[in-house]
């Protein structure tokens, strides 16, 4: 069977949920990942892997600790880079930000994201009241050939970590509040 969503009504009170070792099937519910301050443990057993774990739970929003947090399939780490940079970005005050909070939606459909199959290729968020900073965890997106951040309002130093990016062929960061020596 799968595991009741009732479970997120434990809020509070919780603190470690072991459901490890079982036959749970199915989609983990995304109330789960708000259990404030919980572990949440559920390793061995047969969860839907044709669909994602929900976001916040893979990005410890509010658990503190989640033991699928690696799991590359439940929790992908380019979805995972994505939504650091949607927090970073401060993307709650995004013109728009169509499925970035989604906790189930791919990020291939996130507004402004390309992938090719499993992979972001392409990410387009230019003139879209982005503000905040450039998250490191871009440096993630390792397929990724087009960034384009441009017209938007990001603040701080652009992070090194955009030197791995190796397959990148076009990068337009113009028209941004960025700082830092040359």
């Amino acid at each position: 069977g799968t595991i009741p969503s009732q479970m997120g009504l434990l809020d509070g009170s919780l603190k470690r949920l072991f459901l490890s070792n079982n036959t749970f099937t199915g989609t983990i519910p995304f109330q789960v990942g708000q259990l404030e301050g919980a572990s949440i443990m559920l390793k061995d057993n047969g969860f839907n892997t044709s669909t994602t774990a929900p976001r916040s739970l893979c990005m410890l929003v509010s658990v503190k600790e989640f033991d699928l947090a690696d799991d590359t399939i439940l929790c992908p780490p380019e979805r995972n880079a994505l939504s650091d940079f949607y927090d970073v970005a401060k993307g709650a005050e995004w013109t728009d930000g169509t499925n970035w909070r989604d906790e189930y939606a791919s990020y291939c459909e996130w507004k402004g994201v390309t992938c090719d199959g499993t992979h972001v290729t392409k990410l387009n968020l230019t003139n879209n009241g982005l503000s905040g900073r450039m998250s490191e965890r871009i440096g993630n997106l390792t397929f990724i050939k087009v960034l384009d951040l441009s017209d938007n309002n990001i603040k701080g130093s652009i992070p090194a970590e955009l030197g791995k990016l190796s397959k990148l062929v076009y990068l337009r960061l113009s028209y941004n509040a960025f700082t830092g020596a040359a």
